[in-house]
C-alpha cells in the first residue's frame, strides 16, 4: 500500500487551498476549470485507489477523476463520481477500469452515481491525473484524505451516524413547498389527485381525439388500422390507426416504484421496517446488479405511501387514477418501462421495448456482438419472438430496439478497430479481412497503403491484439478502410434484429435504438431499418442534434425517447441531466425543448424521463434526480405540468403545422447539471 500526501500545492488552475484540518484537506473548486494533482497515479502498478470525500454544499455534486495524455489541455478519460451533500464517503477506483470494458461501475454505500466516460486508454499512456470537479452554479469546498494506492479492495464502507431520510422517503435535512408532515398531509394530498374512482379519464383539450390524442381535425390519410408514419409536403408525421396526425406526448418509466436503494444506509433512514415483516415484506425487493455479483435490496417508499391512505387496494387505485392524471396533463403516451395496464385499460397509446437485445458469446467491445456470427442471427430470432404477444394490438405505436448501448459511451471509438483489437478469433475479423482483401488485391499493395510490413492478410488476426495501436491512427488509408467497415459493422448490427423483428410483428413501427447522442454522423448508419429515428437527448434545445441526424443522412420522424429538466427548490439533491433552478424554471425549459422539437420538420413526439422522483439517497445505481412529474408521495410538481406539459400540449399540432411558433416566452434559468 502506497499513501498519497497533498499539499495545498495539490491545487492546480483555479482551485484554491482553503484548511488543513489532520489528515483533510479542504479545495475550493471553483465554478469550472480547477482541479487537484495526484502525479503518484502516472505509473503506479496498484489497482485500487482510495480516499475518503466529502462536498460541503447542500446539494449533490459531481467530481470526476480525469487521465490525460498526450494532450496536457484536455482529458482522455474521465470517471464521474457523484456525491450527497455534506457526507464523508469512501471512494474506491479501480484503476483497470481506463481501459473502457465498464461504463456503469458498482457504487458503494455513502456514495451515488460511478460513471466511466471517454476514450478508452492503455495505463502506460498516462502522463497526468487529477480530481477535479464538473461544471457548476457555484463553488465547492471539497475535503479529501486518506489517499492511498492499494492492492486490497476495501472491506467496509464507513458512514457517518447521521438521519437523512424521513418515514416517507423524503429528504430530512431540507424544507420546500408542499413537504410532506405528517400522515393526514398525505392523505389530503393523494386523495386530491386520486379523485373520483371509476371516473373516466379525459383530455383537456376538445380538438384532441379522445381515443388516442391524435388531431381530431387533421386527417392525413385513411389509416392502416395501426399507427403508421407519412412524409407530406416535406413534414414527416405519425398517423393514428384512423390517419389522423399524432404527436407522441409520453412519460417514461410511469410506476409507482423508483427503486429505493437501502442496503448499507439502513442508519440514516428514520424508519425501514424488517424484511420478514409480513406488513412490509412485499415492498422490498432484491436486485442483481447489472454490473457485477452485487445483489441490492430496494424499498418502495412511493408504494407504502400509497398504502398509507389507501390501504391494501393501493395499486387498484393507483391504475384507476394514473390514466386521468396523465391525460388531465395533456400526455397521451405510456412511455417507456410503465405499467402497460395503464394501456390495456383506458386504451391510451403506448411504447413498447424489444425485451432482450440479441447477443454473442464472443463481444467486440463491451456489449457489441459479433454481429456477422450465425449465433447473432440466432439469438435475434429468439429476441424477435418476444413481440408476439403485442401484434394485434393497434394502441401500440411501436417498439424500442434497445436504448443507449454501452459501447457507444466511449468517444472516439471505432468499432472496426475494436475488430481487430479484441484479440478474439471473430467471424466480424474473418468480414474485415476479406473486406481487406477484396480491397487491395495482394499484401504488398495493402501494406503499402497502411504503412506495415505483414507476411500476409491471415497477419492481421493478432498483429494489433491489445489495442496499443490503433489500425485507423496508421495512415489516410487505414482510417478510411476503418470507418467504412464501421459503417458495414452497424448496418449488420441493426439490420439482423430489425428483419427478424419485422417477420414477427409487422403491423408495427420500429422505433429505433434510443442513441445517447448523436457526435459521429457514421453512427446513424443503419437508419434505413428503422421506421422512426429515437435519441435520447438531454439538452436544452433537441434540435441541433436532431440536424445533425439529418445532415448525416437520416430521412425519417425523429422521436425523443427521454429527456428532463430538474431543479433544486424541492426535496432531492440532485438536478438531474440538464438542470435549471426553479419549477417554474422546468416548466419553461418544456416548453422551449418540446415546441421546438414539434416545429421541426422531422419531429414527432417527445417522451420525459421519467414519471416520479428519483430517490434522494439514490436508485440501484445511485441516480437521485427531481425529475419527476410526481415526488416520492405522489405529488404532483403543479407549476411544471400547468404551466408547462399543458400549454405545450394544448398547441403543440397547432406548432407543427407551423400556425403557431414554438414558445419564446421568459427564458429558464439553466445552470450546469448536477447529475453524474
Amino acid at each position: 500500500m502506497q499513501k498519497i500526501i497533498l499539499t495545498e500545492k495539490s491545487a492546480e488552475r483555479n482551485a484554491k487551498f482553503v484548511s488543513h484540518e489532520g489528515d483533510t484537506l479542504v479545495f475550493r473548486m471553483p465554478k469550472e476549470n480547477g482541479g487537484i494533482n495526484i502525479p503518484e497515479l502516472v505509473g503506479c502498478k496498484e489497482r485500487y485507489f482510495t480516499f475518503f470525500a466529502e462536498s460541503k454544499t447542500d446539494h449533490s455534486v459531481c467530481m470526476k477523476l480525469c487521465f490525460y495524455t498526450d494532450n496536457d489541455d484536455k482529458y482522455s478519460f474521465y470517471i464521474n463520481f457523484g456525491l450527497l451533500p455534506r457526507i464523508r464517503a469512501l471512494v474506491c477506483m479501480d484503476m483497470e477500469w481506463v481501459k473502457g470494458e465498464k461504463v456503469f461501475p458498482e457504487r458503494n454505500p455513502g456514495q451515488v452515481k460511478l460513471v466511466c466516460l471517454g476514450e478508452h486508454i492503455h495505463k502506460e499512456h498516462i502522463t497526468r491525473v487529477t480530481i477535479e470537479n464538473s461544471d457548476c452554479f457555484t463553488e465547492i469546498d471539497f475535503s479529501i484524505s486518506d489517499l492511498c494506492l492499494t492492492d486490497e479492495y476495501p472491506t467496509e464502507f464507513p458512514i457517518p451516524d447521521v438521519k437523512l431520510i424521513d418515514k416517507y422517503g423524503q429528504y430530512k435535512l431540507k424544507d420546500w413547498s408542499n413537504k410532506i408532515k405528517d400522515d393526514d398531509m398525505l392523505k389530503k394530498s393523494m386523495t386530491k389527485i386520486a379523485g373520483v374512482q371509476g371516473k373516466k379519464p379525459v383530455f383537456p383539450f376538445s380538438h384532441w381525439n379522445e381515443q388516442y390524442g391524435s388531431a381530431k381535425d387533421l386527417k392525413l390519410t385513411e389509416g392502416s388500422g395501426f399507427f403508421d408514419k407519412i412524409k407530406k409536403d416535406g413534414r414527416w408525421w405519425l398517423v393514428d390507426p384512423q390517419g389522423y396526425a399524432f404527436f407522441s406526448v409520453g412519460v417514461d418509466v410511469t410506476v409507482p416504484q423508483v427503486g429505493c436503494r437501502v442496503d448499507g444506509v439502513e442508519k440514516w433512514l428514520d424508519w425501514l421496517p424488517a424484511e420478514d415483516d409480513p406488513a412490509y415484506s412485499k415492498f422490498f425487493e432484491k436486485l442483481k446488479s447489472a454490473h457485477s455479483e452485487q445483489v441490492h435490496t430496494l424499498f418502495a417508499y412511493e408504494q407504502v405511501n400509497l398504502q398509507k391512505v389507501f390501504g391494501d387496494e393501493w395499486h387498484e387505485r393507483w391504475l384507476d387514477f394514473m390514466p386521468r392524471f396523465l391525460k388531465s396533463s395533456g400526455v397521451n403516451t405510456v412511455g417507456n418501462w410503465s405499467e402497460y395496464v395503464l394501456s390495456e385499460r383506458t386504451g391510451m397509446p403506448y411504447v413498447d421495448w424489444l425485451r432482450d437485445f440479441p447477443t454473442t458469446e464472443v463481444l467486440i467491445f463491451r456489449d457489441f456482438p459479433d454481429v456477422f456470427s450465425p449465433e447473432y442471427r440466432k439469438d435475434a430470432k429468439r429476441c424477435a419472438k418476444l413481440l408476439e404477444g403485442n401484434v394485434n394490438d393497434p394502441h401500440l405505436i411501436g417498439y424500442f430496439l434497445r436504448n443507449e448501448p454501452h459501447w457507444a459511451f466511449a468517444d472516439k471509438v471505432n468499432l472496426a478497430d475494436e475488430v481487430l483489437c479484441c484479440g478474439h478469433k471473430t467471424h466480424c475479423k474473418d468480414k474485415l479481412i476479406e473486406f481487406l482483401q477484396e480491397k487491395y488485391a495482394t499484401i504488398d499493395a495493402f501494406n503499402i497503403a497502411w504503412g506495415l510490413s505483414l507476411k500476409g492478410f491471415a497477419d492481421l488476426n493478432h498483429c494489433f491484439d491489445g489495442g496499443a495501436r490503433k489500425p485507423s491512427a496508421l495512415t489516410p488509408a487505414s482510417n478510411e478502410d476503418m470507418r467504412a467497415f464501421y459503417k458495414i459493422l452497424l448496418n449488420e448490427y441493426i439490420a439482423v434484429p430489425s428483419e427478424e423483428c419485422r417477420k414477427v410483428d409487422p403491423n408495427h413501427m420500429n422505433l429505433g435504438m434510443r442513441w445517447a447522442w448523436i457526435n459521429d454522423p457514421d453512427i446513424v448508419s443503419g437508419w434505413q431499418h428503422f421506421d422512426v429515428f429515437s435519441i435520447n437527448c438531454y439538452q436544452a434545445d433537441a434540435v441541433p442534434m436532431m440536424d445533425y441526424a439529418v445532415n448525416a443522412g437520416v430521412d425519417l420522424p425523429i422521436m425523443i425517447g427521454e429527456f428532463q429538466f430538474g431543479a433544486l427548490d424541492v426535496g432531492p439533491t440532485a438536478s438531474g441531466l440538464f438542470s435549471v433552478m426553479t419549477q417554474t424554471d422546468r416548466a419553461r425549459a418544456y416548453r422551449h425543448y418540446v415546441e421546438r422539437h414539434a416545429a421541426h420538420p422531422n419531429g414527432v413526439g417527445v417522451h420525459y424521463f421519467q414519471c416520479y422522483d428519483q430517490f434522494t439517497l439514490g436508485r440501484a445505481d445511485g441516480e437521485n434526480y427531481n425529475i419527476g412529474f410526481l415526488d416520492i408521495c405522489s405529488q404532483p410538481y403543479e407549476t411544471f405540468i400547468n404551466d408547462g406539459v399543458l400549454k405545450s400540449s394544448e398547441i403543440i399540432y397547432s406548432v407543427m403545422e407551423g400556425k403557431t411558433p414554438p414558445y419564446n416566452g421568459e427564458k429558464a434559468n439553466y445552470i450546469p447539471m448536477i447529475a453524474y
